[in-house]
């Protein structure tokens, strides 16, 4: 994962990843991206509002 993902996804979320996320983002980013996984990805790291 880039600097400038990591950066997009935190200013999406309007907060910082936690390490935790960003070992997950760093394992999805390294198997693939493919049709769909934004969808899942954005589920994954969906925040209480």
């Amino acid at each position: 994962m880039t600097l400038a993902t990591k950066n997009h996804i935190e200013n999406y979320l309007d907060r910082n990843l936690t390490e935790e996320e960003i070992e997950i983002m760093k394992l999805a980013y390294k198997n693939g991206y493919g049709v769909g996984c934004d969808k899942g990805i954005k589920q994954a790291l969906k925040m209480d509002k």
